[in-house]
């Protein structure tokens, strides 16, 4: 899969770094956390678990942004894309 926050100058060349604004809610700032990505019914997530706060300390939570939208928006800029809370049981 291609990485949704970097984008090639020209083909053959290095990468470049832009910033996705998203809508929202944003997840906790955080250290030493897992992520992962999942197709979910033919669109990529990212996902991000756990991790650690300086100030909060451990975090359990579980949050995810839909990637494939993240795509979308370079073809329509007004598409708006959202951190959301994952709820976990178990």
């Amino acid at each position: 899969m291609n990485n949704p926050f970097a984008q090639p100058k020209e083909e053959g060349e290095c990468f470049e770094w832009s910033e996705v604004r998203v809508e929202g809610k944003l997840p906790e700032r955080r250290a030493n956390h897992a992520s992962f990505i999942a197709d979910i019914n033919g669109e990529d997530y990212l996902y991000i678990h756990g991790g650690r706060d300086l100030k909060e300390g451990a975090m359990c939570s579980l949050w995810r942004v839909n990637l494939t939208k993240v795509h979308m928006m370079d073809e329509d800029p007004y598409l708006t894309v959202e951190w959301e809370p994952v709820k976990t049981s178990g």
